[in-house]
């Protein structure tokens, strides 16, 4: 069931039939609104690392299954990139398919996209949704370096719901998220406190790196199991990233606490 409201001008979609934490979900999706919003130099600094995550092979994990076998026909698929921020996937992803979309939380940034990317279409979230992106209409909902920085549980079972809603029978959500075998949640900074897997951090005070959802170890098997009440054929994959962060291809990222990045994938029911 979809629910609807409006508040302070926006539209917050809900796909959980519990509404027990809405208030705590609106104002986290505000905050959300408000940072990534602020002033940049260019939209493209909202991306950090940028130079790093394009030599990344993101298309290889992203679109291919476990075996590197296409999921869906390239030619003919319709794909939208959640958290397309100015549409640097978007743009790497129209090299593949000929239908690419996206949906950001930053109107900021989607201005750009649509300025650069036209013959895309651009939705703008709440900030706990997947905004007016059609429903059914996907073969793949893809995501990189976005969903690592909701660290709220019930608003990232929100968006997966919406992500299934938006997906064609036997569409695929296969997306990114930063992973570390040991790492602990908590205060590790006077800017940065990050989250547990299992919990609903709606207190942050800023997100995009400042306030993550860490996965450790011991969190694999529940967000196996979360995701596989939603969709079947869940499958996790971890790729190192920890080795490559010195030198990428002569690109340079900053020390991050993720030693991989998680790839997950996930097939709509039919």
């Amino acid at each position: 069931m979809t629910h609807t409201e409006i508040d302070d001008g926006h539209v917050y979609n809900f796909y959980l039939d519990d509404l027990t934490y809405k208030d705590q979900m609106f104002a986290y999706a505000q905050m959300s609104k408000r940072f990534m919003n602020k002033p940049f130099g260019s939209p493209l600094d909202i991306v950090g690392n940028y130079d790093w995550h394009e030599a990344f092979p993101y298309e290889e994990h992203l679109f291919n299954d476990a075996e590197g076998k296409p999921l869906v026909d390239f030619a003919t698929a319709k794909v939208v990139d959640f958290g397309c921020g100015p549409g640097r996937m978007v743009n790497r992803a129209r090299k593949l398919f000929n239908h690419v979309d996206g949906i950001d939380v930053t109107e900021y940034a989607i201005e750009y996209a649509r300025e650069h990317f036209k013959g895309s279409k651009f939705y703008v979230s709440s900030g706990i949704d997947v905004g007016n992106a059609p429903v059914g209409a996907y073969d793949i909902v893809f995501s990189t370096i976005a969903i690592q920085h909701i660290p709220c549980k019930t608003i990232r079972e929100n968006i997966f719901r919406g992500i299934e809603s938006i997906l064609a029978p036997g569409g695929y959500m296969s997306i990114q998220v930063a992973y570390n075998a040991r790492q602990e949640a908590g205060v590790w900074s006077h800017d940065t406190e990050h989250a547990s897997y299992d919990s609903d951090f709606w207190n942050a005070k800023a997100t995009n790196g400042h306030a993550d959802m860490v996965i450790n170890a011991n969190d694999l098997d529940k967000v196996q199991a979360d995701l596989e009440k939603i969709y079947d054929n869940v499958t996790l994959k971890l790729v190192n990233v920890d080795k490559l962060y010195g030198n990428l291809n002569g690109h340079y990222h900053a020390p991050y606490w993720a030693s991989e990045w998680l790839f997950i994938q996930a097939q709509k029911r039919i």
